[in-house]
């Protein structure tokens, strides 16, 4: 595991990802007109994987002034496929406009992650609730 460093930045293709606490992890997508394919998705889950560690945490997936789009087979591994599923606690998507918001409203109905998972308008709510997340799991 890598010790927690504020400097240490994983960056790919369709993200960067990054601590901002020792256990909260945000993950920043670029803008772009095409699909994230599955690939893609794998090095940045990868990327964030050799990051976390064997560590808990919490993540937060700015998606705010971005368009994204995921493959199917990109959202289906994000959503149950994921290794990162064992170290996260809980996932805020946060979000600036309504088209963004429904369509990750959708893909959280949809494919119905194994950990919480919710979607902000709000940066300071969502870290809130990343936080009540966290310490519900730790207290136990």
């Amino acid at each position: 595991m890598i010790p927690f460093a504020q400097e240490l930045i994983f960056n790919c293709k369709i993200a960067s990802a990054r601590f901002i606490s020792e256990d909260v992890f945000i993950v920043t997508f670029r803008d772009s007109d095409k699909p994230v394919t599955l690939e893609e998705y794998k090095e940045l889950h990868e990327g964030c994987l050799s990051m976390i560690g064997d560590r808990k945490v919490v993540s937060l997936v700015d998606l705010r002034g971005k368009r994204v789009y995921f493959s199917k087979e990109a959202r289906q591994f994000a959503s149950k496929s994921s290794r990162l599923n064992e170290h996260r606690v809980a996932e805020a998507i946060l979000v600036d406009n309504s088209a963004i918001q429904i369509a990750a409203n959708f893909y959280l109905k949809i494919f119905k992650p194994p950990i919480p998972s919710k979607v902000f308008r709000n940066e300071e709510v969502a870290s809130q609730w990343l936080g009540m997340q966290l310490n519900e799991i730790l207290n136990h």
